[in-house]
Order: structure tokens, then C-alpha cells, then sequence
């Protein structure tokens, strides 16, 4: 059964947000001071914690570095009548604590939008262990798909992300945002990348042998790329495809990235002297050093999503989106966007000269045998479908 710990200093809501759990067959705890969420939290491991940011004798932040000092890794959902701007601060700084804040929800609550996140963490079960992925890794049930990443002002498919499914013979597809949590806690980050790794170079080579001129790019957890036996294994993967190795780009996250910025310089820098182009993912979510991000020797930058969905729509996201574009062409890094799902976000990112776009709009992942039938499509109507 799904595990929910709730910490918020209204009985009412504490006990709304158990009701709507408990429809969902959720075990529920709920607490109302910090002291007594502590207690709870030593006698069972959470799937979820739903977290008040106002609490009496503390506040939620603090709860977050106590989520963080005890490895905390299930979800979190952070509840609070403070503003957008105190609520949007405090799930960055949960996220660049290491942990899977998955939402936050303002007070006066809507149902339908808490019953949505608990039901995104009830998915995520069953609870997958070692011996499951090991299975799936042996039985090759891991599949990649392919989003493309387009020039905005040519309309040319520069590549595509890889992002993984699991197919499942029980389960379906399943995303990987239900496992991935479930890799990261049984300590299989490692393998599962360097299947990755091998799958996606396989399809890029076979891009190639159809003359598709198109970048593959692989997000790599920091944690994969600062073990010492990563670049050799990569070195490795990429000899097997001669006489040149597919083109490549390794995407590491804001936050992961700069989390050891003398290491990672080490790591980056072998990567770029290899022929590997470097993109850093999700930027805006964490808390950059500007100077760090002058010296880590990316190509790309990747606009987190959560901007470019609300920069035609809200003025603190298109300041950000555009000053976070100017910065990167001031550096000499190309801009990625991305989240871009309608042609009002696609024209006005044209306007800001953003360099390359992905999102819904271009097209969902796919998978790799779909791809050469999409590129003919995208060919004769992209003009048609984001023209000014």
C-alpha cells in the first residue's frame, strides 16, 4: 500500500488531503507540528510527504534540509498560502536538495489538483527493486524513444533526445518518472545509463547509415558521469561504431552540474576533447554560478520547461526566459527551449532569438523505427505549421 505523511498545522486541511488519499487505497499519517511529523517519520518510510511551508515552532523549510539529512526518496508535495513566488522558491530549493518535490499546491486547495498528484505517486507502484530491473535489463524491456530538437529559424532537425520506457510485458509502457525514483534508490543509475547509452549510439548509427544528419543527445546523472569508470565505458561504447562514432551530446541537469564544478570541469572537458557536445538540462530550476557556468565548457543550454510553457503568459517567466537567452549568447552558448507546445510560444521565442526549439508542437518522443517517417512530414509542412 502506498504510504502518505502529512505535516500541516490545519486539522481540516491535513484531514481533506486524508480523505482524498484514502480514496486512492493510500495509508495515511497525518501530523500538525513539526515535532510530531519527526516521530512519524523515524517509525515509516513515506511514499509521499505533503508539506506545509507555515507550520508552528518551524516552517517547511526546514523540514526539506530534514528530508535531505535523512535520504529522503519519495515524493513531495509542498502546501502553503504564501504566495506563487515563496512557493515556487521553496520547491527549487527542495529539488536542488536531491529530492522529488513533484508539485506544490496553494491554499484554498482544489481537489481535482491534489487528487491528480497523489494519483501520479499512487502509478508509480508497485514498487520496482533490483532484481526487477535486472530482469528487464537481461530481457532487453527497456526501450528508447526520440523527441527531435529543431532550429528555430531554419526549421532543420539538428537530433533528438533520447528518453527511456520501460515496456513491460505486465505493466505496458511505462514512464520514467514511475521507475526512475525506484533505479535511483537500488543504486542502478550506472547500468541503466550505460544501457542507455549503448541503445541510443546503436540508433544513431543506424540515423546515419540513412544519411540522417541528426545528434543524439543522453542525459547522464552526475553521479554516473563523476564515477571514475564512466568515460571509459563510454570511450568504449562509442569504438563499437566505426569508422566514426554517431554524433553525440551529453545533457547533465542545472543543478547536478554544478553541484561539484572542479570534477565535473575534469569530466566535461574530457567529453568536449572526445568530439562530445554538452548541454545543460532544465536551467532556471537550480541555483547557477554564474562564474561556474562562464567556466563549465557547455554548447547548449536548455530553458526548463516550467519558463517556456508560462513566458506568453506571465511576466515573471518571459523576463526570465528572455534574460536567460541574452545570457547564453553573451557567453557563446546556444539556447534550447524547452516545453514549447504552441505557435504563440514558438513566435515569440523567434522574437527573443532563441536558437532551437522541442516541445509537443514539433513532436512527441517516438520511437526510433517512427522517425524517418516523421523527418519526410516535418519536411514538407513544418513552413505550414510554425510560419509567423
Amino acid at each position: 500500500m502506498t504510504r502518505l505523511l502529512v505535516l500541516d498545522d490545519d486539522v481540516d486541511i491535513g484531514n481533506a488531503i486524508r480523505d482524498l488519499a484514502e480514496d486512492l487505497k493510500f495509508d495515511v499519517a497525518v501530523t500538525t507540528t513539526p515535532a510530531e511529523f519527526v516521530k512519524s517519520l523515524a517509525k515509516v518510510t513515506p511514499d509521499l510527504i505533503t508539506l506545509d511551508l507555515v507550520l508552528p515552532g518551524g516552517d517547511g523549510i526546514e523540514m526539506l534540509r530534514l528530508l535531505e539529512s535523512h535520504h529522503y526518496r519519495g515524493a513531495v508535495v509542498l502546501v502553503s498560502g504564501m504566495d506563487d513566488k515563496v512557493l515556487t522558491t521553496a520547491r527549487r530549493l527542495g529539488i536542488a536538495l536531491g529530492l522529488d518535490v513533484i508539485g506544490s499546491v496553494h491554499k484554498p486547495f482544489q481537489a481535482g489538483t491534489v487528487r491528480e498528484l497523489l494519483r501520479k505517486v499512487a502509478e508509480r507502484h508497485p514498487i520496482f527493486d533490483a532484481a526487477d530491473f535486472r530482469a528487464a535489463l537481461n530481457a532487453h524491456e527497456f526501450v528508447m524513444y526520440y523527441q527531435p530538437i529543431v532550429e528555430m529559424n531554419s526549421n532543420k532537425v539538428l537530433g533528438a533526445e533520447a528518453v527511456i520506457r520501460w515496456a513491460r510485458p505486465d505493466h505496458g509502457l511505462v514512464m520514467p518518472d514511475v521507475f526512475l525514483p525506484s533505479v535511483a534508490r537500488e543504486g542502478m543509475m550506472g547500468e541503466l545509463t550505460s544501457a542507455v547509452i549503448k541503445m541510443s549510439l546503436a540508433d544513431a548509427s543506424r540515423w546515419a547509415k540513412l544519411d540522417l544528419d541528426l545528434r543524439v543527445s543522453i542525459n547522464v546523472p552526475a553521479s554516473v558521469a563523476l564515477n571514475p569508470a564512466f568515460f571509459d565505458e563510454l570511450a568504449e561504447a562509442r569504438k563499437l561504431y566505426d569508422p566514426k562514432p554517431p554524433l553525440m551530446t551529453v545533457e547533465l541537469t542545472e543543478t547536478e552540474a554544478m553541484g561539484d564544478p572542479v570534477r565535473m570541469m575534469e569530466v566535461l572537458s574530457r567529453l568536449r576533447l572526445c568530439g562530445i557536445k554538452l548541454a545543460i538540462d532544465d536551467f532556471g530550476t537550480g541555483f547557477s554560478s554564474l562564474v561556474e557556468l562562464r567556466r563549465l565548457p557547455f554548447n547548449y543550454l536548455k530553458i526548463d520547461k516550467s519558463f517556456v510553457l508560462a513566458c506568453v503568459r506571465e511576466d515573471d517567466a518571459a523576463a526570465i526566459t528572455h534574460a536567460i537567452i541574452d545570457l547564453s549568447h553573451a557567453l557563446g552558448i546556444s539556447v534550447v527551449a524547452e516545453g514549447v507546445e504552441t505557435q504563440e510560444i514558438w513566435q515569440q521565442l523567434i522574437a527573443w532569438r532563441c536558437d532551437s526549439a522541442q516541445g509537443y508542437l514539433i513532436s512527441r518522443p517516438m520511437p526510433c523505427a517512427d522517425l524517418a517517417g516523421w523527418l519526410k512530414l516535418w519536411q514538407q509542412d513544418a513552413t505550414g505549421l510554425v510560419a509567423s
